[in-house]
């Protein structure tokens, strides 16, 4: 039994470093993000393609920078207040995985869960490994937590039961 709760607490402290890696990541694109207020967002966008060494003309740089020329500053914000919200909640779950709390367990499972269904779908529109990486990253995580949330329950209970049907020790008496 210690051998498998020294792996329990390995694997929950794998996928809170995880889970922090993920929010300073999104912290950075956040960041990224503010510093093009008041900027060519376009003209950025150019010049991360030419950077990559990919054709602008080809056709998704080419959508991506059109994209890009259509920006607005209160999108901007936006969509760095909700990268900031996203980190925010995933620095949280993190913390709590770490320290093997059962509310994480919970919602560290439905965030990742909430991305399966898109994964999906993108990978039926078009199968790259990085989509198979992170779909298959996101459903481990998923099953390790809902496993761990499981047997957590029913290894508690299981104690609570043989406590209560133990009989006292005549030698406490």
């Amino acid at each position: 039994m210690v051998a498998t709760n020294k792996n329990k607490v390995f694997g929950l402290k794998v996928v809170a470093v995880f889970e922090a890696v993920k929010s300073i990541a999104i912290l950075v694109v956040g960041f990224g993000l503010l510093s093009l207020i008041n900027h060519d967002v376009s003209k950025t966008a150019e010049s991360l393609i030419r950077h990559l060494h990919l054709n602008p003309a080809s056709k998704y740089p080419h959508i991506f920078i059109e994209a890009a020329s259509h920006v607005t500053n209160a999108q901007l914000w936006t969509i760095a207040a909700l990268a900031f919200v996203d980190a925010i909640v995933r620095l949280v779950v993190a913390y709590g995985l770490w320290y093997d709390r059962t509310w994480a367990k919970w919602l560290g499972a439905v965030i990742a869960g909430i991305y399966i269904p898109l994964e999906i779908y993108e990978i039926g529109l078009h199968i790259t490994a990085l989509k198979m990486a992170t779909f298959l990253t996101n459903v481990a995580i998923v099953v390790y937590l809902s496993f761990d949330i499981y047997w957590s329950k029913h290894s508690e209970r299981d104690a609570s039961a043989s406590s209560a049907t133990r009989l006292p020790d005549p030698d406490l008496a």
